[in-house]
């Protein structure tokens, strides 16, 4: 039996246009989001490499040195020129007080009085003591001029004598150790007026009439002379040669909230303070001139020095535990640290020692003129580290 169903074969389909653009596009994609980061992070990697491999840029800036002629300006308080504390030398009773706030006395004149009532007494006790042993001294010395006559012509044996003679001196003593206690009683009577030591002003009354006062425990006055004020002030040790040198040097007083005027350098102290190595000078001005004792000051003075500091931007410095540094770019271009001996703070700027050569004892510290220093120095620098230099 013939079957009559024909067979009919099967063509593949060819793709299509779009299927042909499509796969290359994909393939490119692929292509494009595999390998693009990676050739970018080659990149990036080739060009840290690069930045790590040049030396660091910095800014630098040459040292210059400070001005000879300069002027300080110092804290100071003004004072009474003399000035000092009365206290009571007798226990007793203030009786009269002649003084008060503001009086201007005297050298010796009488402020106040004492009352010792008990006092009066022992010296009219100690008088009668000391006339009953000058009239036994008298009976016993006329005893034994007679009994040293008596004995001469040997009436009596010279044993007696010598003993109406010892007798005699005794007595002369007992006069003079009376003589004695009626002084020291009258000296202690004379503490019972409080007299002023110098010319000057009372500037405080610390006592009223009536108040018990125990010797050398009870002030009574502040005695000031104010006719001349003065200043102490402390200059810094990198001013003290300076200062030194001109002893007369006028100064500027400026009172806060007030005016000014001129006074003088009269004392320097010829050593500095051990605790914080100042030099203390005295400046008096005349106190008839606005200021008064107790007065806040500014005492400006002109100084000139032989040899000036080095100046450094406060940028450049680096604090360490070995002490103030920077770092210093030498003509090739390569730095190292040098130690600073700080000697005035600007703010901005800093004062400090000029160079001093090494020695075996220490390092190489401080600055010669023109030397270049880095500010805002990276962390990263080290000695011997080369860098290059970008503008400010």
């Amino acid at each position: 039996m013939h079957d009559s169903t024909e067979t009919t074969p099967i063509v593949p389909k060819r793709p299509s246009g779009w299927f042909l653009i499509g796969v290359p596009v994909v393939l490119g994609g692929l292509i494009v989001v595999g390998i693009l980061p990676k050739l970018r992070e080659r990149a990036a990697r080739v060009d840290a490499l690069a930045a790590a491999d040049r030396p660091p840029l910095v800014v630098v800036v040459a040292v210059a040195p400070a001005k000879a002629d300069v002027e300080i300006a110092l804290p100071a308080t003004a004072r009474a020129v003399e000035s000092t504390v009365l206290y009571a030398k007798a226990t007793g009773f203030i009786g009269t007080v002649r003084v008060d706030l503001g009086s201007r006395v005297k050298a010796g004149d009488l402020l106040a009085s004492i009352e010792v009532p008990e006092r009066d007494d022992e010296l009219r006790l100690a008088a009668a003591h000391l006339s009953e042993a000058q009239k036994n001294e008298k009976l016993a010395t006329a005893q034994a001029d007679r009994y040293a006559a008596l004995a001469k012509n040997g009436v009596v044996t010279p044993q007696e004598a010598e003993s109406f003679a010892l007798k005699a001196n005794s007595q002369t003593g007992s006069v003079e150790s009376n003589a004695a206690d009626l002084k020291r009683l009258g000296t202690l009577k004379a503490y019972q007026r409080v007299t002023a030591p110098f010319d000057g002003t009372v500037v405080r009354r610390l006592v009223d009439r009536g108040a018990l006062v125990g010797s050398g425990t009870s002030a009574l006055f502040e005695i000031g002379r104010v006719d001349t004020l003065k200043l102490l002030v402390d200059v810094p040790q990198s001013f003290a040669d300076a200062v030194r040198a001109k002893p007369d040097e006028a100064a500027v007083v400026q009172v806060r909230g007030g005016g000014s005027t001129v006074g003088k350098v009269v004392r320097i102290a010829d050593a500095l303070d051990l605790d914080n190595h100042t030099l203390r000078a005295e400046i008096q001005i005349p106190g008839d001139k606005g200021v008064l004792a107790g007065m806040f000051a500014t005492v400006t003075l002109h100084v000139k020095r032989q040899k000036p500091p080095m100046v450094v931007p406060s940028a450049a410095l680096l604090i360490r535990k070995e002490g103030p540094r920077v770092w210093v770019m030498d003509e090739a271009g390569k730095v190292t640290p040098r130690g600073l001996v700080l000697v005035r703070d600007l703010g901005k700027d800093i004062e400090v020692e000029p160079f001093a050569e090494a020695n075996a004892a220490k390092e190489a510290t401080g600055l010669r003129a023109g030397e270049r220093v880095v500010l805002h120095p990276p962390d990263e620098l080290t000695p011997g580290s080369k860098v290059e230099t970008k503008a400010q």
